[in-house]
């Protein structure tokens, strides 16, 4: 879920970017006007949400991964509690 939050946070100001960098001396007025709106937070946004969700989720599998490899606790785990021995009396 919050894959997908991060691609629709990000995707408006990405699509501005690029719609800025082939529309040379073009503005953000410009780019609002031809795009819209409603076109800057939706325009490719589930294409983006495929590509982001895919490529962080791999990253994290992999960061996870390689925790697991060199030792430290996974993302999430619990260490578990000291085994207690029983009092003699």
């Amino acid at each position: 879920m919050w894959l997908v939050f991060c691609a629709i946070v990000s995707h408006p100001a990405d699509n501005l970017v690029s719609f800025l960098n082939n529309a040379k001396g073009a503005t953000v007025g410009d780019a609002v006007k031809k795009m819209g709106v409603w076109g800057l937070f939706t325009r490719g946004l589930p294409l983006r949400i495929v590509m982001i969700g895919t490529l962080t989720g791999a990253q994290w599998g992999i960061y996870d991964a390689f925790k697991v490899f060199v030792g430290p606790p996974t993302t999430g785990s619990v260490t578990p509690a000291a085994a207690t021995l029983p009092a003699k009396a």
